[in-house]
């Protein structure tokens, strides 16, 4: 926390107003430059860059700009143009433009998410709807997991599950409705998979007690290899029988 001691002011590492030397306008937050879409998966790993080097406080408003004459002032500024730099920094140049004169990091952030960011009903919408059509088509089982848990991630974040909070509950319904939702990525997983898996599904759905998502990943990874395994022992097969036929044909043409 920054200690004021009249005019002398002493800024603790952990504090908003703590700048480290290695902090520099020019510092580019994220690798992806927002482009005015997916606002809310770039904000979000904004603010995780942001929290970790505790500037959070700037984009959420929580750190209110000081008082005229508060010794904090000159701090707060230089912190909130800093952040306001690796705001812009993070912005493809058509957006940059539209809010750089924007004086205060909270007041940008709140115009960007006016502008780009969807309501929670239509963010709620699409999420569903993306988890709903999920498939495989030509992913492989790692490319197809990876694209299902990042859409379950999207819909969780979106729809703000209910939980409940009273800390007396004897019936474990947070784990019931955490067991629940597992069920569900479980079957719409499977949905999801390509024909060639129908009879890997039904020996899945013939395990007692039924396999964990991770579990089903495991077992049909595996089961991907052994199909690779396997045709590329029939394609070298069939090219070892080419060749035989090959040099036949030349023994015997010979």
């Amino acid at each position: 926390m920054a200690v004021t001691d009249g005019d002398r002011v002493q800024i603790e590492p952990s504090d908003p107003l703590f700048l480290h030397l290695s902090d520099h306008p020019g510092h580019v937050l994220i690798a992806d430059i927002f482009n005015g879409e997916d606002h809310d998966n770039w904000k979000r790993s904004v603010l995780i860059a942001l929290s970790a080097k505790h500037k959070t406080a700037f984009i959420d408003g929580s750190y209110e700009k000081p008082y005229a004459k508060s010794p904090l002032l000159p701090y707060w500024k230089r912190c909130n143009d800093m952040v306001l730099s690796w705001l812009l920094n993070s912005m493809h140049k058509n957006i940059r433009d539209s809010v750089l004169f924007c004086e205060i990091a909270s007041d940008m952030g709140k115009e960007l998410k006016e502008s780009y960011g969807q309501s929670n009903k239509a963010r709620l919408f699409q999420a569903q709807k993306d988890v709903c059509c999920i498939s495989q088509g030509e992913l492989d089982i790692a490319a197809y997991f990876n694209k299902a848990k990042r859409l379950w991630d999207e819909f969780t974040a979106a729809s703000a599950s209910p939980r409940c909070t009273c800390c007396k509950c004897e019936c474990d319904i947070n784990g019931r409705l955490h067991d629940y939702f597992q069920d569900q990525k479980l079957i719409q997983f499977l949905m999801g998979l390509n024909e060639s898996y129908t009879q890997v599904i039904g020996n899945i759905h013939m395990i007692n007690p039924s396999p964990t998502l991770s579990q089903v990943y495991s077992l049909l990874v595996q089961e991907e290899r052994q199909r690779q395994v396997k045709n590329n022992a029939q394609f070298q097969g069939e090219g070892a029988s080419f060749n035989a036929s090959t040099t036949s044909f030349t023994q015997t043409g010979g």
